[in-house]
């Protein structure tokens, strides 16, 4: 029997690192992101809509929302997925998958279902390219086509709000 090495590798290093700082990183981005103080004083001093545009630009800013989901990324379908695969490729996409789902649970279950198919195919998309950078670009690209969109949204009787899965408490413009 092989003993255990005692010092880790650079490798271990690394991966202890990444997924050190997404942790970090993900629960900055989700307290201070999802502070009910910050929230309440840009709703107050700037008034429903542009409080609430504030808010959500505050959200995207707070940790450079590229660098938050390209660390995302690499973390699900570039460490999680290819640490599945000695269990077979349907194994590793739909655990990847699940994660992925899970993590959406916060944003409401439309985003958590869509987040099913969408995950998915996003692994299946990294399996082929052999990099998560596909997966990246076009989850970057959905998120920042989803902020603008709510954003530019002027229709009748939709609220516009920071806080899909809470609409009593999120002010609506």
């Amino acid at each position: 029997m092989e003993a255990l090495p005692t010092v880790p590798d650079e490798q271990q290093i690394g991966v202890v690192v990444i997924l050190g700082l997404f942790i970090c990183g993900y629960c900055a981005f989700f307290f201070l992101g999802r502070s009910e103080n910050i929230r309440k004083r840009l709703l107050d001093g700037l008034g429903p809509r542009a409080g609430a545009i504030h808010h959500i630009t505050f959200q995207k800013l707070l940790l450079l929302w590229a660098v938050h989901l390209c660390v995302y990324e690499f973390m699900i379908r570039g460490l999680v997925l290819h640490i599945m695969l000695p269990f077979g490729m349907w194994t590793a996409v739909a655990v990847t998958t699940t994660l992925y789902a899970a993590i959406h649970i916060p944003r409401g279950p439309v985003e958590t279902l869509g987040a099913i198919p969408l995950g998915a195919a996003l692994c299946l998309l990294v399996l082929a390219a052999g990099t998560f950078w596909p997966a990246f670009f076009i989850h970057f690209s959905l998120s920042v086509g989803n902020t603008f969109g709510m954003i530019l949204r002027r229709k009748p009787g939709v609220v516009f709000t920071t806080r899909r899965y809470d609409p009593d408490r999120s002010g609506a413009c």
